[in-house]
Formats: structure tokens, sequence, C-alpha cells
């Protein structure tokens, strides 16, 4: 069970929530909760589609102020008004976009396949500055403050001054960092493949904490309005933790088959998750009991949404699907015809869906 003693003065959550008509990170907020405020509709019908000449899209979208970015895997990176899937401007690079990008400021943060980590001008798509990291890029930034944090596939944490791109400081995982940022307070969490939870001053980028957790992560953690962080692991393990940082439970399914790939949501009560053993899992996030579990055909490799009492995921057969919070049962289905790796994004009572075939779909 969850510790009740009161929390160290260092480890005092702050919650940074987006508005309802915004998802500005690929899971929401800085805490990663995947949770998204507002509601959506039971039975969501495509407001508008958007295909590209030659795209495919594997970055989850991200929404500010009416608009929709996301770069696909082509080069092309978008920028789409959110009402009718009008492209208001483009960037290209060579090498394309697997990595979501993050909204702040009036900014556009995204990293590419080349290497580079580039600030756009939200409005205009003009550059403003670019970083070459000479690395992959595959998760979401963050932020802290006036700063930018990123990963980069070969265990690099870069801290940038948002308005310049200047350096502030770089942290050095020992194995590589397939996860986005999340951030509590002054402190960021990351799950690397040297098989732990690591914790690292936001100010600084110095290493506070290094926690086992007995396999490799790819996935990005998360934590609900508690301060509780949620983990799977390519060990076919969940993991929460207190907000001390001390692990209170495992999750391993009964037929110990299938990894976790795709970053939890997590409300104060409940955890949901999707994994290789072709279910979404619904936990207990005080004791880590399996609630209930609704099976695909195939893996679940993206990350569920929970609006309302609802939850909304992506599976590999290419259906979208929403099902009641508290059961599991399935609400709505939507078969998309091509591949989605790429988590939904919700907003304003709508939600975006990027597919493997080129496809922008907006539902409301």
């Amino acid at each position: 069970m969850i510790r009740h003693a009161a929390f160290l003065l260092s480890f005092i959550v702050i919650f940074t929530t987006c508005q309802a008509s915004d998802w500005p990170t690929a899971r929401g907020d800085a805490r990663s909760s995947g949770v998204a405020p507002g509601k959506i509709s039971d039975s969501p019908e495509v407001r508008w589609t958007y295909a590209g000449e030659k795209d495919a899209f594997e970055a989850t979208p991200v929404i500010a102020d009416g608009v929709v970015y996301l770069g696909s895997l082509y080069g092309n990176f978008y920028a789409l008004e959110l009402k009718t899937g009008k492209v208001l401007w483009k960037f290209y690079v060579k090498l394309g976009f697997s990595a979501p990008a993050a909204v702040s400021g009036g900014r556009v943060f995204v990293g590419d396949g080349g290497g580079f980590f580039h600030a756009l001008d939200a409005k205009t798509g003009e550059e403003l500055w670019n970083k070459d990291v000479i690395g992959t890029m595959n998760a979401a930034p963050g932020f802290y403050e006036d700063r930018v944090l990123f990963t980069v596939e070969s265990g690099e944490l870069f801290c940038l001054d948002v308005k310049t791109g200047k350096e502030i400081w770089k942290y050095e995982s020992t194995d590589q960092l397939h996860c986005g940022v999340t951030l509590l307070a002054d402190t960021i969490l990351l799950g690397s493949c040297d098989r732990s939870l690591q914790v690292v001053d936001a100010k600084t980028g110095e290493l506070l904490k290094r926690l086992d957790v007995d396999a490799q992560t790819g996935a990005t953690v998360a934590v609900n309005e508690a301060g509780c962080a949620f983990l799977g692991t390519m060990g076919s393990e969940v993991l929460g933790f207190s907000p001390e940082y001390e692990i209170l439970w495992r999750y391993m399914p009964e037929d110990r088959r299938g990894e976790f790939r795709s970053n939890a949501a997590a409300t104060k009560e409940r955890v949901f998750i999707g994994g290789r053993n072709r279910c979404l899992t619904c936990l207990d996030a005080k004791t880590g009991e399996e609630l209930w579990t609704f099976p695909t055909r195939r893996g679940i490799d993206t990350s569920p949404v929970v609006i309302g009492d609802r939850v909304l995921f992506h599976a590999m057969e290419g259906k979208i699907f929403l099902l009641d919070a508290a059961d599991g049962k399935e609400v709505w289905s939507y078969e998309t015809g091509g591949s989605l790796m790429a988590s939904p994004a919700v907003a304003d009572g709508a939600f975006i869906t990027a597919t493997g075939q080129g496809e922008v779909l907006c539902f409301e």
C-alpha cells in the first residue's frame, strides 16, 4: 500500500495541467500523465482528414491554440488548423521526424532523424534556431522554467535555453534513452535501457537517484495527481513508485509474456497501459491489482489517453478503441485501414489520429 507519510519538501509535486483546448506535449502535461481535460463524444465522427502527397506518421501529434503540429517520416513537419485540417505551414528536413513535438511560449520544438533539434515559430514555421546533437531523437521534449529538455537515443539528456538554444547542461545515462521527459517540481524522471528509473536535478543535470527496475525500459514515466510514478518494462512488468521513488508494487500478466513499450496513463485511482501481450490493462494505482483487461488482435505499442470516464487508445491492427474506464467495456471503435504507431492527441472535444499510411484524422 502507498505510504501516508508527509512528502519531503524537495519532492512536493507541482502540477502542470493543460487547458481543455490544448495538448501541448505528447502525454498532455509535465507529468506525462496521459490524462486529458474535458470530454469527448461516445460516438465520435470524422470531422476532417488530411492526406499529404507522400507521408507516414509515427510521431504523436500535439495541439496548442487551435493548431495541430506533427512531423512525418518523409521529412514534412505540419501545422494544421484544428477546426478544418487546413495546412497553415510546412517545415521540411531530409531525414524526417519520428519524435513528437512540444509547444511552449509561441514556439514549437522537435527533434529530427538527422540529429538536429529545432525551435520553430508556432505561427509561421520560421526556424528560430537549431542544435546539432549528433543522435537520433524519437521521444517528446519537456519544459522547465525557460528551458527545453529532450533525450537522445544514445543516452544524453539535453537542457537548452528556449530562446537561444544555448546548452545549459547535458546529462549522460549509461545506456540508451527512448523515453520522453517527465517533470516533478525540480526533478526529471527517466526510464533507461540500463534497467533503471533515474531521477535527475532539473536545475543542474545532476543524478539524484538511480533505482533498479530489473529490465530495460523504453517508455516515458507517467505520474498521477498523487505524485506516484508508473513505468512498464521490456521484462513484461509494470512498476508503481511512491512519491519518494520507492517501489510500491510490481505487476506481471499471468502468462508472463509481452513487453510493455507504451507509456501508461495514470489517474489517482487507476493506471492504464497497453502491451505486446495484446491487451490494454487497467491496474489499481495503489496496489497494482489487475482490475480488467481488454484484448486486441495485435499488440499495443501506442499509449492510451484518459478523458473523463473513458479511455482512448490505438491498437497495432489499425483500430481505434474507446472504452469505459470503470469496467473496460467497449463504447466505440473505428477501423482506420492503416497502421497506428502514433498515440492520440485530445483537445477541445476532439481527438487527432495519425496513421502510417500518411493520413491525419480529426474526430469529434
